[in-house]
């Protein structure tokens, strides 16, 4: 239970300022003259600042979590069996993950060239 000082009556209630300085509504206590002292039930606080953090927490690392699994994952592999042999790999994004060789040439060709992009660009 908390003390608090009736401040003002307004439909079906009354504003109250309790020890900590904080205003509330109370439904009720109309009778009562303004000024005098009333016990407020305690009731838990709802921390909104608390649950917003925890909630873009958890939706970051439901983000970051399907992003990496969109850059990580490998969808689908381009065989060039020219020779030179080489192998690319692209994620689901559509971007170059690893370029393989497939024998000495493919090695030799994969040495000297910087591959990125998309499969266009880069076949």
């Amino acid at each position: 239970m908390m003390k608090a000082i009736i401040l003002s009556h307004e439909r079906g209630g009354s504003y109250a300022l309790d020890r900590n300085g904080c205003y509330q509504f109370v439904k009720g206590h109309t009778a009562r003259p303004v000024g005098e002292e009333i016990e407020l039930a305690l009731r838990p606080q709802i921390q909104y600042a608390k649950i917003a953090s925890i909630a873009a927490g958890f939706i970051m690392v439901v983000l970051l979590g399907s992003f990496s699994w969109l850059w990580n994952a490998e969808s689908y592999s381009v065989y060039v069996d020219v020779n030179p042999s080489v192998e690319l790999v692209f994620n689901n994004l559509n971007q170059l993950k690893a370029a393989k060789p497939l024998n000495e040439d493919g090695a030799k060709l994969l040495a000297d060239l910087k591959l990125k992009g998309n499969p266009g660009d880069v076949v």
